[in-house]
């Protein structure tokens, strides 16, 4: 880490830096969950294909696997995407706009994310719970538990809850946006090579 990002770390309470370094560390885990689901998509897709076209016989569970891998791709690598504004975001408003405005709107627009993330996260987990409580399982010939379905999807949605809690909590504070931060370090860095 860099002398000016040590700095600007160093300056921050406690508690934000816990909760910053909480998400860092869950974003990590899940965005290599996230990889390892990626290869495993091919690795089914590929043996499907293979097994349909070599064999002439299609393996039973590979579509049902490959979309609860799909599904928990997505919530788990929506925290590392959000927290690096690699997020869809329309931005036409805030560019037009004094710094003070534009701030403004980035917090209303992160406190309904933050609103939204909380509210998937807390129905993911309660569908997650209710299912565990019945024994629910998949209607199919795998059986899969449903409470594994939900809940790991409740561990990205809950993820996107922490990362978007840190990015209002941050530009509340008035510090910028997490992404922000480090690109202006970057560049303030390479200005004094």
């Amino acid at each position: 880490m860099s002398a000016p990002a040590l700095a600007t770390e160093a300056r921050l309470p406690v508690w934000l830096r816990c909760l910053s370094w909480i998400d860092n560390a869950l974003r990590r885990f899940l965005t290599g969950v996230a990889q390892l689901l990626v290869v495993a998509i091919f690795v089914l897709m590929f043996g499907e294909v293979s097994s349909r076209y070599l064999l002439g016989v299609s393996l039973l569970v590979t579509w049902e696997f490959s979309a609860y891998f799909l599904g928990w791709l997505v919530f788990l690598g929506a925290a590392d995407t959000a927290a690096r504004s690699k997020h869809v975001r329309v931005s036409l408003l805030v560019e037009h706009c004094g710094r003070r405005t534009a701030q403004a709107i980035e917090i209303v627009g992160h406190v309904i994310a933050l609103l939204a993330a909380a509210v998937v996260a807390w129905a993911l987990t309660s569908f997650a719970l209710d299912a565990f409580h019945r024994g629910s399982v998949t209607q199919t010939i795998s059986k899969v538990p449903i409470f594994a379905i939900y809940g790991v999807s409740a561990v990205g949605a809950i993820a996107v809850t922490v990362t978007v809690l840190l990015r209002v909590t941050m530009l509340c504070l008035g510090l910028g946006l997490p992404a922000e931060r480090e690109e202006t370090e970057i560049e303030d860095s390479q200005e004094c090579l």
